[in-house]
């Protein structure tokens, strides 16, 4: 196969064929004696630098390398699981009290703008509302959520409501889901119960609510900030423009029991309240029948403390 040769003595490449190798004659440059050295070797074919690892071996070491970042990050992953688990059994009860202290704060807020909007009433027309509104007939037609609802800043809705028909007509039963957040205690999934009102008058003898009749503020001689105007329930009354209340005579007098013709049951320990002078209050789950009815009686002459019931 030809190679280039390159004369030794004037540097002129010439292109010789290699059967001649090793013959010797005069250069066609410059005359001189030459000899036609041995064609060079072959290149090796293209190999990996000697300093450098096999492919192998590479992918090897790059694969341990993820493996090793990949259990850091896992082991990180969990230590920051653990210590967020920990600190969360640990603040639990911390999370718990401040999600009942919240929810009671929002339940006196309640309380305070219906006793707010229930003595409104009862100047503008002279006596608390009737707990029930009826026809000509005495047929039952809503509760007295529905007139206050003006003084609750809610006339929107007390203009679609029809007075004149009964609160499951379908003309008012229409807008049972738009019930004011006011009524609704906050600890209630409304999802389940979007209709529901989760506070009620106490009705009945001795009573500001009596059969004859609503009183009205002046009425009330036991003193208006030891006086229950309303109070909280569960979800055992019914629908918020519904007539239902608590009927003292069928009074459970267990406090936070819950259900039907019982105070409270949606907070521990005690049921929230508010007073017939609109300050909101706390009766505790230990409060005596006696005292309790001293509390609803507006003319009883019983000896309370208000400071006992103030709100917590």
């Amino acid at each position: 196969m030809p190679f280039q040769f390159t004369c030794p003595y004037c540097f002129k490449k010439t292109l010789v064929d290699d059967a001649i190798a090793g013959e010797s004659g005069p250069c066609a440059s410059c005359g001189k004696t030459i000899t036609v050295p041995e064609p060079p070797a072959r290149l090796p074919h293209a190999t990996e630098p000697v300093d450098h690892p096999p492919l192998k071996v590479r992918s090897v070491r790059v694969r341990r390398r993820v493996l090793a970042w990949s259990v850091q990050a896992v082991g990180l992953i969990a230590a920051v699981t653990v210590v967020f688990g920990l600190s969360s059994y640990l603040l639990w009860p911390t999370f718990q009290g401040l999600k009942a202290r919240r929810d009671r704060v929002a339940s006196f807020n309640n309380l305070q703008r219906i006793a707010e909007a229930l003595n409104a009433y009862a100047i503008q027309h002279g006596s608390y509302p009737p707990p029930v509104v009826s026809d000509a007939s005495g047929k039952p037609l809503y509760s007295w959520r529905v007139l206050i609802l003006e003084q609750l800043g809610e006339s929107h809705l007390a203009s679609k409501f029809r007075r004149d028909l009964a609160w499951d007509a379908p003309e008012n039963a229409s807008i049972l889901s738009q019930c004011p957040s006011v009524f609704m205690c906050p600890t209630f999934n409304r999802m389940q119960v979007a209709a529901s009102a989760n506070y009620a008058l106490i009705t009945g003898t001795n009573t500001l609510f009596p059969s004859g009749g609503p009183l009205s503020p002046g009425q009330v001689t036991d003193g208006r900030d030891r006086t229950l105007l309303v109070v909280e329930v569960d979800t055992a009354g019914g629908e918020w423009s519904q007539p239902w209340d608590i009927d003292v005579a069928k009074l459970n007098t267990k406090i936070g029991f819950g259900g039907i013709n019982a105070i409270g049951g949606n907070h521990v320990g005690g049921a929230a309240i508010a007073f017939a002078d609109g300050t909101p209050g706390w009766l505790p789950e230990a409060l005596s029948p006696a005292l309790l009815r001293g509390l609803i009686s507006p003319a009883g002459g019983e000896p309370i403390d208000p400071v006992e019931f103030q709100q917590k």
